[in-house]
């Protein structure tokens, strides 16, 4: 269980489990030959696998503000991962807006 209770965990057990759908997506895509589709799911995959040096990063910050609490750790549980996903994929909406290279994925 997560040292910040049921939230906390919640949020760590779904980042769990999209990591190992990007990772199966990933592979799947590389298997077919689909590398653009392969390189879309393979970034996704990376920002999943870097959150949690977001969130140590995040934590480190919230320790020396003396802003630590169960509050803020709960929310980054799910912001690590989630802020950093939700970017790519507006900076992807961006892309496929002005017709970038993305925009066929």
């Amino acid at each position: 269980q997560a040292l910040h209770g049921a939230t906390a965990a919640m949020g760590f057990m779904t980042l769990s489990l999209v990591t190992a759908g990007c990772c199966l997506a990933a592979a799947r895509a590389a298997a077919m030959g689909q590398m653009a589709v392969h390189r879309l799911w393979a970034t996704r995959l990376y920002l999943l696998l870097v959150s949690p040096l977001i969130l140590r990063f995040a934590v480190g910050a919230l320790i020396v503000s003396e802003a630590e609490g169960t509050g803020p750790n709960q929310a980054l549980a799910w912001g690590s991962w989630l802020f950093p996903c939700a970017l790519f994929e507006f900076w992807r909406w961006r892309q496929r807006r002005a017709g970038g290279a993305l925009a066929a994925c």
